[in-house]
């Protein structure tokens, strides 16, 4: 939003909608409002200004109101602010590694708990049905 030299902003899922503002007179901070419309036309008592196009309409109508900042104002907030840098990919490895452990976890628990047995009490071994269909294959990623 500094950037842009925007004083308001939105982030929306479908379900929640996140209003931001910047007052540029501390670009430091940033306001935000979290709005649930669904949930706020239940709870109003007249919904007519909670649901979710008449919020966005007077976020759109303040932001039409805002007045515009020329690069130098945007520099000089840009400067003023502290820059978070993220290595969005480790981020992901990070997430990917997570799911991964998650998963297999998971995996261990559920083979534990519903492991059919034989009779003898051993496991049954999966053979697959046509051992010459199948192939070995090998992935190499590139980054």
């Amino acid at each position: 939003m500094l950037e842009a030299g925007l004083e308001y902003g939105y982030l929306t899922n479908g379900d929640a909608i996140v209003f931001l503002n910047i007052d540029w007179t501390d670009p430091t901070v940033l306001r935000y409002h979290l709005a649930r419309p669904a949930r706020e036309v239940l709870a109003d008592q007249d919904a007519t200004w909670s649901n979710a196009v008449c919020q966005d309409l007077a976020f759109n109508i303040m932001a039409l109101q805002s007045s515009q900042h020329g690069n130098d104002e945007r520099v000089a907030a840009a400067n003023k602010c502290n820059k978070w840098f993220v290595d969005f990919g480790h981020v992901l490895d990070q997430i990917l590694k997570e799911e991964e452990e998650r998963e297999e976890k998971e995996r261990e628990e559920k083979a534990a708990h519903s492991g059919s047995t034989t009779p003898a009490g051993k496991k049954h071994r999966r053979v697959p049905s046509s051992p010459a269909s199948v192939t070995s294959k090998k992935v190499i990623v590139i980054w």
